[in-house]
């Protein structure tokens, strides 16, 4: 689960054990995108873009100019 870090369920959720995935900002699709390029960034990957699909018809892309 993909949450972000200051939301208030997230102690609850860690006390059941439940595997979390805690970002610093809200995980909307824009917010996911831009944090898997950081990610890749960090890991020495060269990446042009991540485009992020919610729905067949609808998505979000992140890259740097």
């Amino acid at each position: 689960m993909v949450l972000a870090k200051r939301d208030p369920i997230v102690p609850v959720l860690m006390d059941t054990g439940e595997p979390l995935y805690l970002i610093d900002e809200n995980p909307t699709a824009e917010n996911l995108a831009k944090h898997i390029y950081k990610e890749f960034e960090k890991m020495g990957i060269d990446i042009a873009e991540v485009r992020l699909w919610e729905t067949a018809s609808s998505y979000a892309t992140y890259r740097e100019l």
